[in-house]
């Protein structure tokens, strides 16, 4: 078998795959006998080899496509192994001439070798993240409304932020009644009402008290029904049937034991232990997005074109009108180079996908969707999505493995430099004594 490799173009390479009529005759052969050995035919008892003419007339072709078939990925493999390419996107057979022997050209675009930034070099936010008392006693509240209770506003006490009020009214358009209110509520402050933005129904309903009225005016919103006068300004007049506050549970030892916790002082442990994770995630994600950002400005390298052009194509469809042409060209062009960019740098790590992440990747997303992990695995399998799972736990080890680097990068230095300035202080103080 031989195989050359030419360059067609900037990222392009042709792969022509040479098979001599011997090597495909002995592959044949093998194939036949292999067979023979297992095929059940009409007349035969199982174990006994059929004739090879009748071998020949039942699997000579599907044998020739198998044959020919093997011997071309094969030497796909190796040419792609001798020559260290990285076929990316799509690829495309020029020519397969099968007389006296097999000769094969296929072309395909590969992936840019880049050079990447030393870690020490790349800009990253460097952050001591502490949960500080007052993020404790900020969630704490947080976690008190949300086990409280709504109770009704009575008397002359007015409405507030966060209440609910259960509205009756009309809305006319040009003077006519379009929709009559019934039992509407809505919580002040929180979305718009009928079109209005939430500050404006805080100054229209804030401070009015249950049995009062209110007016005000309004360009209905594409929700609002009857459809015919969505985009129409329009006069509103409510009154407030009534409203509920929501009183938020007392934050004391019951409130611990509601969530089967010893104690509030336990609570707020558990509380500062999340919020610091929060915030470590948070931090993280920041750091990624800084380095992957500086990446894409900063490394200078190609993009495979046709695969560039295939995805717009492909986007285009999916937006539709939705999207400009610039903007869904600069979306592509952004994700193309971060693919590329985490590519390089699984490559450069050498990072490899292990069994147990798999698993563990399954297991998360059979959690996530309430089902067993051998049916989400089945799934994955029988869809061939198994290998882009793969895929993308690489990547996702890749990057966080470059990030961590980029930040230990800077932390050292910081280090360097605290030791450096705590010396020239040793030295100042010793020369101050002489």
């Amino acid at each position: 078998m031989n195989i050359t490799v030419s360059d067609i173009g900037t990222l392009r390479k042709q792969l022509t795959i040479t098979i001599p009529a011997d090597t495909l005759a002995e592959r044949r052969n093998k194939l036949l006998e292999r067979y023979a050995g297992s095929v059940q035919l009409k007349g035969f008892r199982p174990g006994k080899k059929p004739p090879r003419a009748l071998l020949e007339k039942r699997l000579g072709p599907a044998v020739d496509d198998e044959a020919s078939q093997n011997l071309i990925e094969e030497g796909f493999r190796q040419g792609i192994q001798e020559n260290n390419l990285k076929p990316i996107g799509g690829i495309t057979t020029d020519s397969s001439d099968r007389n006296n022997g097999i000769t094969h050209v296929v072309s395909f675009e590969v992936r840019p070798d880049i050079t990447l930034p030393a870690p020490g070099d790349i800009p990253v936010t460097i952050e001591d993240i502490q949960a500080s008392d007052e993020d404790v006693e900020s969630e704490l509240a947080d976690f008190a409304k949300r086990a409280g209770d709504y109770q009704d506003i009575t008397g002359e006490e007015p409405l507030a932020e966060g209440d609910i009020a259960t509205l009756s009214g009309s809305v006319s358009v040009d003077g006519s009644t379009v929709r009559d209110l019934h039992d509407l509520q809505h919580m002040l402050g929180s979305y718009p009402l009928l079109g209005l933005e939430p500050a404006e129904v805080l100054k229209t309903l804030g401070e009015k008290k249950v049995g009062d009225e209110a007016s005000f005016t309004t360009t209905l919103p594409e929700s609002f029904t009857p459809e015919e006068h969505v985009g129409k300004e329009a006069s509103v007049a409510v009154t407030i049937q009534s409203a509920r506050r929501l009183t938020p549970a007392p934050i004391d030892e019951d409130l611990a034991k509601r969530l089967g916790l010893e104690s509030i002082d336990e609570l707020r442990t558990r509380l500062r232990d999340m919020i610091q994770h929060r915030k470590q995630e948070e931090l993280h994600n920041k750091q990624s997005d800084e380095v992957m950002d500086y990446l894409i400005a900063n490394c200078q390298f190609d993009c495979p074109e046709l695969l560039r052009e295939s995805i717009i194509k492909q986007q285009r469809e999916q937006k539709g009108d939705d999207a400009t042409d610039e903007d869904i060209n600069a979306e592509v062009d952004k994700d193309l180079r971060k693919h590329l960019l985490i590519e390089q740098i699984a490559d450069d790590l050498q990072v490899e996908v292990t069994r147990q992440d798999v698993d563990q990747q399954i297991a998360m997303a059979a959690y996530q969707s309430g089902r067993k992990p051998e049916e989400v695995a089945k799934q994955l399998q029988e869809s061939g999505r198994i290998q882009q799972v793969a895929a993308e736990i690489r990547s996702s080890k890749a990057l966080g493995v470059f990030v961590e680097s980029v930040v230990q990068a800077h932390s050292d230095t910081g280090s360097d430099s605290a030791d450096e300035a705590s010396a020239d202080a040793e030295t100042a103080d010793a020369g101050d004594k002489e």
